[in-house]
């Protein structure tokens, strides 16, 4: 599968994993603006271009939620239960 390019302006989240058995991963949750069915993603393996453009590899990405709403909602150990779970995809 190609990369996907995103948009600086449609991330909405950049972190860190901060639960110690969970390891140390880097990720990002950003608004999809060409997938009809998942409207926020996760992504535990990306990159950022000098233009601002975000690179993110699909193995590891998965759909967080639909609507900003429902994202609001989450909690932090929601949202690094599923950037781990992402990681994990991409690593099968």
């Amino acid at each position: 599968m190609s990369d996907i390019s995103i948009p600086g302006e449609s991330i909405i989240l950049r972190g860190i994993i901060q639960n110690i058995h969970l390891g140390s991963h880097m990720y990002i949750v950003y608004h999809n603006e060409t997938d009809q069915k998942t409207k926020i993603c996760i992504c535990s393996d990306f990159w950022c271009d000098d233009d601002g453009t975000y690179g993110v590899e699909p193995a590891y990405t998965r759909g967080l939620c639909d609507t900003i709403e429902e994202f609001e909602k989450l909690t932090m150990a929601e949202i690094e239960s599923d950037a781990y779970g992402a990681w994990m995809d991409g690593a099968r």
